[in-house]
């Protein structure tokens, strides 16, 4: 192939100026004769590797996009997906995936052969009907760092010799056939730096020494599997991360307080399972507070309690706090003087809780505040119409009392549920703002119904208004 002459040529006139400035003639032949020989044999390994590895997954029924090259005689550095040293032309990286083309007919059990490629460092697979489970020799060499192998059928556990490659990323996203156990075997590979294993239906329960060698590790997802048992205290080992996130699981317990040492974090996100009632206990830690960088925090659908911590009010790159299903207290002035210097704060929920108070106006002059949801507390007193610069505004379920403001047409989507609103009410919303849906003192009392100690309207749901439904946050 032309990659493979090209090398050649590379290497045979190195070899030649070397051995002739050294005055070795029959060295520099003996020389080029060795080289012509492994550069064919580490060529020809790596077309047998890639055609044994194409033909093994029914590689004719891929698709148009990888029959014009794979399995051909064209140059394997110019197959789709295939990625060489630009020096040396030697692969380095495969790629099969919907990017190159719809890969429906890729079906298989996991074949072994591109364990014989030694230079490969990435290798995506994801998308299509593999099968099987890793197998080992895919690891025979020492430079794969980085492996997705995503949404496709394959099942666990990992192989041990994952650990002995220098892996730096690895995604498992959406393979629900994996089962069984969490993989503890990555808490093995210090190198590690991003980990994705959301959707995976894994059970059982995290090691307590999963981080503890993890320092490099700067993304962790967990996501949408449910695995019980508490964060492990190895957690604080890994102080180079800015992503974490555990989200729709089975665990209990305290946030775990080594946490703390993940200074870096960006993104916290630790919403339990609704449907469980388990989830995180204890109140809100202090501690989060030196999490300078943070900007998306969620610890919604836990058993968290107290108020928000006044350390808060330093993170100040905070665009978005949800905190939904806790047993959350304080009075709403109080908390919003602790998030008023998160100029950037865009979404803000802490609903279902027993916050108490009156909407101070100062909440409504936040800047960058578009999502404000504060329904199914312990909230009194009248509303304030700047609110109605809000995208979104739920306040359903509530001790309300005054009217609505007129001005509350600007915003997108209403839910005023369950107050003691009372007439005039505006035109936009005469059907849906009741009395029915109303308690207000002077008219008659409606049928509320409750559920887990929070009182519906009967007749409630939630109010529409230019804004379909579908696209709303809480649909």
């Amino acid at each position: 192939s032309s990659s493979l002459f090209s090398l050649l040529l590379t290497r045979f006139w190195t070899g030649i100026m070397m051995m002739l400035h050294h005055g070795n003639y029959c060295g520099t032949l003996l020389f080029l004769v060795v080289v012509l020989m492994v550069t064919i044999a580490a060529g020809q390994d790596q077309f047998t590797a890639l055609t044994s590895f194409f033909n093994a997954l029914n590689g004719h029924a891929w698709g148009s996009v990888y029959n014009a090259t794979w399995g051909t005689t064209a140059p394997i550095c110019t197959w789709a997906g295939i990625r060489c040293n630009s020096t040396t032309s030697s692969v380095i990286s495969v790629t099969i995936n919907n990017g190159y083309g719809p890969i429906t007919g890729l079906s298989g059990t996991f074949p072994p052969f591109l364990g014989g490629i030694e230079t490969l460092t990435s290798l995506t697979i994801s998308g299509c009907n593999l099968t099987g489970t890793i197998p080992a020799e895919l690891f025979d060499n020492t430079m794969l760092a980085y492996i997705d192998l995503s949404n496709t059928f394959i099942s666990g556990p990992l192989p041990t010799e994952i650990s002995s490659v220098p892996l730096q990323y690895i995604n498992l996203n959406g393979i629900k056939t994996f089962g069984g156990d969490f993989p503890a075997i990555l808490g093995d590979i210090p190198t590690l730096q991003e980990i994705y294993l959301n959707d995976m239906d894994m059970t059982g329960t995290m090691p307590s020494t999963f981080f503890a060698s993890l320092s490099s590790l700067r993304k962790f997802s967990s996501d949408d599997n449910p695995i019980s048992g508490t964060l492990p205290p190895s957690l604080g080992n890994a102080i180079s991360l800015t992503q974490f996130s555990i989200m729709s699981h089975n665990m209990s317990g305290t946030i775990e307080p080594s946490l703390a040492n993940c200074v870096l974090l960006e993104k916290l996100l630790l919403n339990t399972i609704y449907a469980s009632r388990r989830g995180f206990s204890g109140t809100l830690p202090d501690w989060i507070g030196n999490f300078r960088n943070l900007n998306q925090l969620n610890l919604s659908s836990n058993n968290l309690t107290g108020t928000i911590p006044s350390s808060w009010s330093s993170l100040l790159n905070l665009t978005s706090i949800h905190m939904t299903f806790n047993r959350l207290t304080g009075t709403l002035s109080s908390i919003v003087d602790i998030i008023a210097p998160m100029k950037k704060l865009q979404i803000f929920i802490i609903s279902v809780s027993q916050i108490e108070g009156t909407i101070p106006e100062s909440l409504g002059n936040m800047p960058s505040l578009s999502l404000l949801s504060l329904g199914s507390n312990l909230l009194t007193g009248t509303l304030p119409e700047n609110l109605s610069r809000m995208g979104v505004l739920t306040l359903e379920n509530n001790r309300f009392s005054g009217t609505i403001p007129v001005t509350y047409n600007r915003t997108a989507l209403v839910s005023l549920w369950g107050n003691r609103l009372c007439p005039p009410y505006p035109a936009w919303c005469t059907t849906d703002c009741a009395p029915r849906w109303q308690t207000c003192d002077s008219l008659p009392p409606t049928t509320t119904t409750t559920t887990t100690g929070i009182a519906f309207n009967a007749a409630s749901s939630i109010i529409r208004h230019n804004l379909n439904l579908a696209t709303s946050p809480f649909a």
